[in-house]
């Protein structure tokens, strides 16, 4: 304040959003000394004073700049604060704006910047979590004021919470997909500035109470106990049955894929929708990506972000490195980045591609996710897909783009700071943490791959667990063998792997065998217009994707995803099959129709005329 009264700088903040991030800790701050004991001492009167001229003055300064701000999360952070300084210190303004007209343009802002999934247009997770926070207080305020919300509003904020609860999971454990700062709206807590475990109890305490609760260790859960008044859902209140789910949010391009409770999940970054808007300022080459967690320990991160200063003719790993594809878990094309170069600090708003979710199919037993890139880069065409094959693994395959030298591909897979990596055998490296071993093992088509820990040129092995923190952590990098086109990776847990060893490209599909130890599995996925024929001993069908099971040559188990009866094409059950009811998917769900045999009789299944079993 000294420094602003003394008139050297028009502009003593770097941007409003720091001002806005102090008017809102003062107003709390202004909350709680008001909330002392009385009777109130001149010391207190004095503290009480200087934290009303500070907000005053705040408020001076930001009225006549807000709405002026970056198109990205700091006008959000304008049209909120402006409706916030209008409800709450009415007093101290002095402009023509009414409280409606700050709301409808909050209101608007916040429709623009939200796509209707719950999602963010930015494609950064801490970007998207600020909004949550500026969300929720939103609709508490209105709450306590008698203040009615549109419907669609509420629709909205619960899809925005819902989406972080639902991609970190019961665990609460933070993805740090795009850059991240964490600087938080709503400094309430003791943490690193992320709210991940918060904005789970937020969700909870406004919309689903039945979610299993946050560890109440999580500093962030302070943060959600403030904004609540205290209110949080009792911690008794949840069910526990299949809350975590396979989900897909298709708007911002993510999917989980999650393992039994307590175990391993993944989280399939797919891109932004084709027909999205989006603000690409603070978004990464994350495109295709996967990240894994075990429990509540990240194994398989996203590598975080660094700093947001680029500097000419970097070599080592800078901003370049951190927000391009060769830091992250996907194709890597040389020195290409598939969203453009990075030539400044931000990235520009608009780039050349979209990613398009070509398969959402969703089971208890199966559930199978498929994205491909579309527009004007040497990416266009790369196709992945993600299998998971409850009770026993993940399979991950890469249809590589058209025309691309194999010499210049790589894929990779950057380990959490603390992670353990061993190799055991021809293509299989454990991870190992606190929470338990995964394997993750190569199929045909894949060198054996690289480990790199902090190298800096070229970069590759790190890791920023927070901005400005760099930390060498282990990297797998996998090249391309020979012409292969397609290429697969199983992940499980503990540390029996098994391992695809062939695959078959057909013209309507696509078939793995992968080997176990004692056992040896069969998975077909067709194409959109050909479905896989199944036979059994009374039935015969068709699905989109089928896994077999067997152990010494005989049939144990056979899992049917999207299943029709292959006479009349309805959903009907052979005899004697049970019915894995897929439940809802949420938020989105693709068709899903899905069958379970034990130990078939005179199975048979064949795809592109040629019969596989």
């Amino acid at each position: 304040m000294a420094f602003a009264a003394r008139g050297g700088s028009e502009l003593p903040y770097c941007s409003a959003l720091v001002v806005i991030q102090r008017l809102l800790a003062l107003s709390w701050a202004h909350a709680f000394v008001m909330a002392l004991p009385e009777p109130e001492d001149a010391a207190t009167t004095r503290l009480h004073v200087a934290i009303l001229r500070i907000v005053h003055a705040d408020i001076r300064f930001l009225l006549p700049r807000l709405g002026q701000s970056a198109t990205n999360n700091h006008l959000l952070a304008d049209r909120f604060a402006s409706w916030y300084v209008h409800l709450l210190f009415p007093e101290f303004v002095d402009d023509t704006m009414d409280l409606n007209a700050c709301e409808a343009a909050w209101l608007a802002e916040l429709e623009r910047q939200v796509y209707p999934d719950g999602t963010g247009f930015e494609h950064s997770l801490h970007y998207h979590e600020l909004g949550c926070e500026m969300a929720a207080a939103y609709m508490l305020l209105c709450r306590r004021n008698s203040r009615p919300i549109a419907s669609a509003t509420l629709e909205r904020i619960e899809r925005m919470l819902g989406f972080q609860a639902g991609l970190a999971g019961p665990g609460s454990v933070t993805v740090p997909f795009g850059d991240a700062t964490e600087d938080p709206l709503f400094a309430l807590d003791t943490g690193n500035g992320w709210a991940t475990a918060g904005i789970r109890e937020l969700y909870r305490a406004l919309f689903q109470p039945e979610l299993s609760p946050a560890a109440p260790a999580s500093p962030s859960v302070e943060r959600a106990f403030w904004l609540l008044g205290g209110a949080l859902a009792p911690r008794e209140s949840f069910s526990g049955d299949q809350e975590d789910r396979p989900q897909l949010w298709p708007d911002g391009g993510f999917g989980v894929l999650p393992g039994e409770p307590g175990s391993a999940r993944l989280v399939f970054r797919t891109g932004p929708g084709i027909r999205q808007d989006l603000v690409a300022g603070h978004m990464h080459a994350d495109l295709l990506s996967v990240c894994v967690t075990h429990g509540d320990r990240p194994v398989l991160t996203d590598p975080g972000t660094w700093g947001y200063r680029w500097r000419p003719g970097e070599t080592g790993p800078g901003r370049a490195y951190f927000s391009g594809p060769a830091a992250h878990n996907g194709l890597a094309l040389a020195a290409v980045d598939p969203l453009g170069p990075v030539q400044g600090d931000f990235r520009k708003e608009t780039i050349p591609i979209r990613v398009d979710t070509t398969r959402c199919l969703i089971g208890r037993g199966i559930a199978w996710l498929e994205a491909e890139i579309r527009g004007s880069s040497p990416y266009a065409g790369y196709r992945r897909g993600v299998v998971h094959v409850s009770g026993a693994y993940w399979i991950i395959y890469d249809w590589l783009p058209p025309g691309v030298e194999k010499s210049s591909a790589a894929l990779s897979f950057q380990t959490a700071a603390g992670v353990q990596t061993r190799q055991t055998g021809t293509g299989t490296v454990l991870l190992e943490t606190s929470a338990g071993t995964l394997w993750l093992a190569k199929g045909p088509g894949l060198d054996e791959p690289q480990i790199i820990q902090g190298r800096s040129d070229p970069p590759g092995g790190w890791v920023a667990p927070s901005y400005g923190t760099l930390i060498p952590a282990a990297q797998l990098r996998y090249g391309v063998a020979g012409d292969a086109a397609l290429t697969t990776f199983t992940l499980g847990t503990g540390v029996a792997a098994a391992r695809a060893v062939a695959v078959s490209v057909l013209e309507t599909g696509l078939v793995m065998k992968i080997e176990g130890s004692d056992t040896s599995d069969l998975l077909l996925l067709a194409a959109h217009d050909e479905p896989v024929a199944v036979g059994m001993a009374d039935a015969q069908g068709k699905a989109e994707a089928v896994w077999m099971r067997s152990r010494g040559q005989r049939p144990e188990l056979l899992r049917c995803l999207g299943f029709a009866d292959g006479v009349n094409r309805e959903n009907r059950l052979p005899k004697g099959v049970g019915h894995a009811d897929s439940g809802v998917m949420r938020p989105f769900a693709g068709g899903q129709h899905e069958i379970e045999c034990v130990d078939p009789e005179n199975l048979s299944i064949a795809l592109s005329g040629e019969a596989w079993h």
